[in-house]
């Protein structure tokens, strides 16, 4: 019996939810890395889902952007709406393998996320472009538009989320001296 200890680099992806919690607060670059990998798979199912839709999906897409843009001033509050678009991408997009594991990283992370009540500020004109280019990509059936575009959401994303962990960093040095 016994619990086997072996090295992180070999280890499944069911180990991030107890990385996460390992410390008062989330390692930051864990938290980026999380992010990037979560937004190139985001972006590729974009592509994908906008270059395969049937009519029916991409006007079902178009009154999703539609509701992103109502909104877009209110992060917590866009929140639902751009998980039911990345799902829908998702769906449309049929990607079993993409699937599977990005669920197990929203099982794994995004909770832990929101445990910590982590609300990253993402700039307006960001968000514009990102909705504007959206727009666009499903309007024209550009599915490497829309590749784009989650991209950008997800690099404000970053952006935001680190500068979070860098004035925590910051704050907490300065409670050390």
């Amino acid at each position: 019996g016994g619990a086997r200890v072996r090295p992180i680099q070999s280890a499944s992806i069911s180990v991030l939810g107890p990385l996460m919690t390992l410390d008062e607060s989330p390692d930051p670059v864990l938290i980026d890395q999380f992010l990037q990998t979560f937004a190139a798979l985001s972006a590729l199912t974009a592509r994908e889902a906008i270059n395969y839709a049937n009519n029916e999906e991409m006007n079902r897409l178009r009154q999703m952007v539609v509701m992103l843009g109502k909104q877009a001033k209110d992060y917590e509050a866009m929140q639902p709406q751009w998980r039911e678009f990345l799902r829908a991408l998702g769906e449309i997009a049929d990607n079993l393998v993409i699937h599977l594991i990005a669920n197990d990283l929203r099982a794994q992370f995004v909770d832990q996320m929101v445990k910590l009540g982590i609300q990253p500020e993402l700039r307006k004109k960001a968000i514009n472009e990102v909705l504007s280019s959206l727009k666009t990509s499903v309007t024209e059936r550009n599915g490497d538009l829309a590749q784009s575009a989650v991209q950008q959401y997800f690099d404000e994303l970053r952006r935001s989320v680190t500068k979070i962990f860098g004035n925590q960093r910051s704050s907490s040095r300065e409670q050390g001296k």
